[in-house]
């Protein structure tokens, strides 16, 4: 696999957000410490998406400094790619597929399907899935 990932038009650069608790001393209880976290986020024609491994977070940050901070980084990727130049894939994780996409269809048909059936099958555990699928259940 290369590092680089050359963007073809169609695509688009968007804010992600993640929203989590944190300090939350009792874990089977929901919290009051909610935080959001911001990242830029690709996704291309086919719905696939690459997140950044830039991310700010409202735990120590002001909503909207946050927001500002990640768009500014979002217009630098876009000079980049306008100028024709690689998105450098070692600050970049591959995201969940976009819904309803080309990629999600393939994402459900050959991880997600599997993973039901084995989960409906009564011999499967949650640790056994991959990681890509764990959250769907």
């Amino acid at each position: 696999m290369t590092n680089e990932l050359h963007i073809k038009k169609p695509f688009i650069i968007y804010i992600g957000e993640w929203d989590y608790e944190y300090r939350n001393p009792e874990a089977c209880e929901p919290s009051d410490n909610i935080a959001t976290s911001y990242f830029a986020q690709i996704g291309d024609n086919d719905g696939n998406t690459w997140v950044h491994d830039f991310k700010l977070s409202t735990e120590n940050n002001h909503r909207e400094d946050c927001k500002e901070r990640i768009q500014k980084l979002i217009d630098r990727i876009q000079k980049h790619v306008a100028q024709g130049k690689a998105i450098n894939l070692e600050h970049w994780a591959e995201g969940h597929p976009m819904y309803g996409s080309i990629a999600w269809q393939k994402f459900d048909r050959e991880e997600l399907q599997p993973a039901v059936e084995y989960m409906n099958s009564g011999r499967g555990h949650i640790e056994d899935l991959p990681e890509s699928v764990r959250g769907y259940f």
